[in-house]
């Protein structure tokens, strides 16, 4: 893990990780941003993340593991970091080494492994040193990128350069100009992939190697080797990796620990195959659904030219931030409704992740009293915790709505929402203002209009046609038209026990009645569930669509929408790979599968 988050050199461990913080400023107010910043940076300067320090650290916990009280943890942290570097970064190789072999010993027992450590130890601090277990250094927090989200692919450009900075052996990224990137995302290009036969046509490699294996079969340095645009079907360079001797790394006093190695180690490729990239998203269901849009554009991407999912492990965490106060008497739209439903799956979540939502704002306000607010980093270390240990992932479905507009010359929008959809009718306000679904929805009684006889029935009359969701997966729909004021489709579940695979839907019907005082319209609410539906309008009222709660994603003039569950994004481009034989009964196409927004929580996994 060290080893990972710190990019720290050694041909054992190839791969890398790092933390994304993506925090939204329209959403998120400077003061908090401010303070975030502030606490990542001081956090990222602490002594104990330079990477001699990581170096020291491994060290010393490998020894004080092994080794137990006879490891005098002080007296060995004092020698690693007053002696010459050099020595440290070979007795820390040594270190890596000793633990790979050791977890290569499958059945054998540990005495090998803590011999070779205690060989080491003696030949750091000379005779063997019994003292008191002294304190380690504290595990430095991993690397923390903060990042303001002000450009729509900005998820896309970040991961990109994630992986250019990568120190991968023979990387073809490594030649790579950086300014590419500051400009459009498809402008970059891996060194060797952009050659291709026609325009817009991702290259192709070839996979079947011709070489013997043999050294000296492999053609002279001074052979010029083809220009890329000499042939369509290129292939790709290899990677060699220079495995060598153990005794290379350690200084003459150590030389007797590479016959205890035996002579040779291999590289720890099989513990972790990818780069890894922790995404952690700051703010609330506003946020997300911003990520969600992200996401599929990311995944887009992907069918059309692999950059991304080849090489990285991706990771998405979600830290909830409530600033607002709610007036007294007036109850605002719920802005954390994921986060609520995280902490009922995984009550650990709720517990140290959620209670971040009121901290965060409150660390903000605190006045730096006789210098930088970073000698305690509370958020920094929450936030280590998290992404650490929290690895189940919870998917939450991702759903695509298509809006249709009042204007048949204009084309339909397509849009994503992960939380909330909600559909407006104008002109259709109680007498004291306020919005009619909305007064409904949040707890509003009936309206009646009295002695003004002259003034229509409030609403629009709407026809909604949905997939009704039960439990036996049945398709069976339904289609019924109503006079209503407000329509919300909520994609978040109300309770960890109900089916996530499904929209709950509150529309506000319009009920009229006729008395002896006149005619009275009272409104009441109406729920079902559902898997898809459409809504359309019968009369000229337009109507407004908000999603996820978004100021920002509001879209007016509307005659109706269609929403569906989003599925895998897959390229027009793909053929199978085999032909079908005459003895198949009808050629198999795969079926898309939903496409899910993975948070990582503790213990919550849910499929």
């Amino acid at each position: 893990m060290v080893l990972a988050e710190h990019s720290l050199p050694n041909e054992m461990y190839l791969y890398q990780e790092q933390v994304f913080l993506f925090v939204d400023p329209d959403l998120v107010s400077t003061a908090v941003c401010n303070a975030l910043l502030l606490e990542v940076e001081g956090a990222q300067q602490q002594p104990q993340q330079s990477p001699w320090a990581c170096m020291v650290h491994v060290v010393a916990q490998a020894m004080r593991m092994a080794l137990g009280e006879a490891c005098d943890v002080g007296a060995l942290q004092s020698r690693l970091k007053n002696g010459p570097r050099s020595d440290l970064e070979c007795c820390f190789h040594a270190v890596v080494a000793m633990v790979q072999q050791a977890g290569g010993e499958l059945g054998a027992t540990q005495g090998g492994h803590v011999r070779r450590l205690e060989e080491l130890y003696r030949s750091l601090l000379g005779a063997e040193v019994v003292g008191a277990l002294s304190p380690v250094i504290p595990l430095p927090s991993p690397r923390i990128g903060f990042h303001l989200w002000t450009d729509k692919e900005q998820l896309w450009k970040e991961l990109v350069r994630f992986l250019h900075g990568t120190s991968y052996p023979c990387d073809p990224c490594d030649t790579c100009d950086p300014s590419c990137l500051s400009r459009d995302p498809e402008a970059f290009e891996i060194r060797g992939l952009a050659a291709s036969g026609q325009v817009g046509e991702p290259p192709r490699f070839s996979i079947l190697s011709t070489d013997s294996g043999i050294e000296r079969d492999l053609p002279p340095e001074s052979e010029e080797i083809p220009e890329p645009e000499q042939s369509r079907l290129q292939r790709k360079g290899g990677v060699r990796k220079r495995v060598g001797p153990l005794g290379a790394w350690l200084p003459a006093c150590w030389q007797g620990l590479a016959g205890a190695l035996g002579g040779h180690t291999q590289p720890l490729l099989g513990a972790q195959p990818l780069h890894t990239a922790r995404v952690v998203i700051l703010g609330d269901d506003r946020m997300l659904g911003r990520l969600a849009q992200a996401y599929l554009e990311l995944r887009k991407r992907e069918t059309q030219r692999l950059h991304l999912t080849h090489r990285l492990n991706l990771q998405f965490y979600y830290i909830p931030v409530l600033e607002r106060e709610e007036p007294v008497g007036v109850r605002l739209p719920d802005l954390c409704e994921l986060a609520t439903y995280l902490g009922r799956v995984d009550r650990w979540y709720d517990s140290v992740v959620s209670a971040l939502s009121q901290a965060i704002p409150k660390l903000a306000q605190m006045p730096s009293v006789g210098g930088p607010r970073v000698s305690d980093p509370f958020i920094v270390d929450v936030m280590s915790y998290y992404v650490r240990m929290g690895t189940q992932p919870v998917g939450f479905q991702i759903y695509m709505a298509k809006i249709l507009l009042s204007d048949p010359a204009r084309d339909p929008i397509l849009e994503t929402f992960l939380t909330e959809l909600s559909l407006q009718v104008p002109d259709s306000r109680p007498p004291k203002g306020g919005f009619w679904g909305w007064w409904l929805l949040r707890g509003g009684g009936p309206w009646f209009p009295g002695a003004d006889k002259s003034r229509d029935s409030p609403g629009t009359e709407l026809s909604f046609c949905y997939r009704k969701a039960v439990p036996s997966n049945r398709m069976r729909e339904v289609e019924v038209s109503l006079r209503c004021t407000g329509f919300v489709l909520k994609a978040i579940p109300s309770s960890h026990l109900e089916d996530p695979d499904g929209l709950n839907a509150r529309v506000a019907e319009v009920i009229r009645t006729s008395n002896l005082a006149g005619k009275s319209f009272s409104v009441t609410e109406l729920t079902f569930r559902a898997t898809s539906i459409k809504v359309w309008s019968h009369e000229q009222k337009p109507l407004t669509v908000t999603l996820d709660k978004d100021t920002r994603r509001i879209h007016s003039n509307v005659a109706g929408i269609e929403v569906a569950p989003c599925l895998e994004p897959s390229s027009s481009t793909q053929k199978p790979r085999t032909k079908p034989q005459a003895g198949d009964l009808a050629p198999t196409t795969s079926t898309p599968k939903p496409l899910l927004l993975p948070i990582n929580t503790f213990s919550g996994s849910i499929q």
